[in-house]
Protein backbone atom coordinates (compact mmCIF):
# COMPACT_ATOMS: atom_id res chain seq x y z
CA UNK A 1 0.00 0.00 0.00
CA UNK A 2 1.11 3.46 -0.93
CA UNK A 3 0.67 6.63 1.10
CA UNK A 4 1.60 10.70 0.28
CA UNK A 5 4.42 12.02 2.04
CA UNK A 6 4.91 15.74 3.12
CA UNK A 7 7.63 17.81 3.29
CA UNK A 8 7.98 21.37 4.46
CA UNK A 9 10.98 23.22 3.61
CA UNK A 10 12.73 24.92 6.43
CA UNK A 11 13.74 27.68 3.76
CA UNK A 12 11.97 31.11 4.51
CA UNK A 13 9.57 30.22 1.98
CA UNK A 14 8.06 27.01 3.60
CA UNK A 15 7.47 25.30 0.58
CA UNK A 16 5.50 21.98 0.67
CA UNK A 17 5.95 18.75 -1.34
CA UNK A 18 4.99 15.59 -1.58
CA UNK A 19 6.25 12.30 -2.56
CA UNK A 20 4.80 8.76 -1.90
CA UNK A 21 6.23 6.13 0.34
CA UNK A 22 5.70 2.28 0.58
CA UNK A 23 6.75 -0.53 3.24
CA UNK A 24 10.06 -0.67 1.89
CA UNK A 25 10.36 2.88 -0.28
CA UNK A 26 10.16 6.76 0.32
CA UNK A 27 10.30 9.24 -2.43
CA UNK A 28 9.94 12.78 -1.12
CA UNK A 29 9.98 15.88 -2.58
CA UNK A 30 8.65 15.08 -5.87
CA UNK A 31 5.56 17.78 -6.42
CA UNK A 32 4.38 20.76 -4.96
CA UNK A 33 0.90 19.34 -6.57
CA UNK A 34 -0.82 17.90 -3.49
CA UNK A 35 -3.41 16.77 -6.37
CA UNK A 36 -1.20 14.99 -8.76
CA UNK A 37 0.52 12.74 -6.39
CA UNK A 38 -2.86 12.12 -5.10
CA UNK A 39 -3.71 10.52 -8.28
CA UNK A 40 -0.46 9.00 -8.47
CA UNK A 41 -0.66 7.35 -5.46
CA UNK A 42 -4.57 6.60 -6.07
CA UNK A 43 -3.14 4.61 -9.22
CA UNK A 44 -0.35 2.50 -7.61
CA UNK A 45 -3.03 1.27 -4.79
CA UNK A 46 -5.77 0.59 -7.67
CA UNK A 47 -3.31 -1.58 -9.69
CA UNK A 48 -1.55 -2.48 -7.13
CA UNK A 49 1.90 -1.83 -8.22
CA UNK A 50 4.62 -4.12 -6.86
CA UNK A 51 6.85 -1.89 -4.61
CA UNK A 52 10.10 -2.57 -6.29
CA UNK A 53 8.70 -0.54 -9.81
CA UNK A 54 8.01 2.21 -8.01
CA UNK A 55 10.96 4.72 -8.57
CA UNK A 56 10.50 3.98 -12.16
CA UNK A 57 6.68 4.83 -12.08
CA UNK A 58 7.82 8.24 -10.68
CA UNK A 59 10.45 8.83 -13.33
CA UNK A 60 7.54 8.29 -15.68
CA UNK A 61 5.31 10.67 -14.21
CA UNK A 62 8.40 13.38 -13.96
CA UNK A 63 8.82 13.17 -17.15
CA UNK A 64 5.02 13.61 -18.01
CA UNK A 65 4.59 16.72 -16.20
CA UNK A 66 4.21 19.80 -18.07
CA UNK A 67 7.33 21.62 -16.88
Amino acid sequence: MFSITETISQSDNKLTTYGIKSESFVYDDISPDFEKIKALCELCNLLELDECHLADVIDDFLSDLDI
